[in-house]
């Protein structure tokens, strides 16, 4: 959707924001991801929107802690209690 804008990170799936203020966070969680060796598998398999600061994490991991690592990354860079996890673990 042209309207949401969207941003390719350094490597990996497009992320969607709406501003300037929605990118920041976007790519703050997405370097965070980035730079925790423990998720180079899933890396490329998560998005990240950010809508008017309230962030959506869609994706597919291995392991529930894969995805409450995530959602703790995503929780350090918002600071506030506007994230909705949609990341579906695969298998335990």
């Amino acid at each position: 959707n042209g309207n949401d804008g969207f941003s390719t990170p350094r490597r990996g799936p497009i992320d969607h924001y709406q501003t300037q203020s929605d990118r920041a966070i976007t790519q703050s969680i997405r370097n965070a991801v980035f730079d925790d060796s423990s998720l180079d598998r899933v890396y490329n398999d998560i998005t990240i929107s950010t809508i008017k600061g309230h962030v959506t994490l869609n994706g597919r991991v291995d392991t529930q802690m894969e995805k409450d690592n995530i959602r703790g990354k995503a929780r350090d860079s918002v600071k506030s209690n506007m994230i909705h996890n949609e990341i579906l673990v695969a298998r335990n």
